[in-house]
């Protein structure tokens, strides 16, 4: 399942289709975060951010993969701008 089916999935009201998106961005979200040294509680609050804030934002996601090249969605782009902005906010590389 790629990225836009599970958007629209979601934003049809299936929310197990959202905790496939995190269960396939964690682990790279969290290894990302790991290269600021953050403590494991400051790593777990950013992730919560990041997904929360992809959350409350899919509507736009999908506008925006649908106007981009089909089947190529703009998530694992946005959470890696998202995760971005939330560590730089946060805390600062060591």
């Amino acid at each position: 399942m790629d990225d836009g089916f599970l958007i629209r999935q979601t934003l049809s009201g299936k929310p197990n289709a959202f905790r496939l998106l995190v269960v396939r961005y964690q682990r790279p979200l969290f290894r990302f975060l790991g290269g600021f040294g953050l403590d494991q509680a400051v790593a777990e609050e950013l992730a919560q951010e990041t997904f929360l804030r992809a959350y409350r934002n899919l509507a736009g996601y999908e506008r925006t993969r649908r106007s981009s090249r089909p089947g190529c969605s703009r998530l694992p782009s946005t959470l890696q701008s998202t995760k971005r902005h939330a560590s730089a906010t946060r805390v600062s590389p060591r």
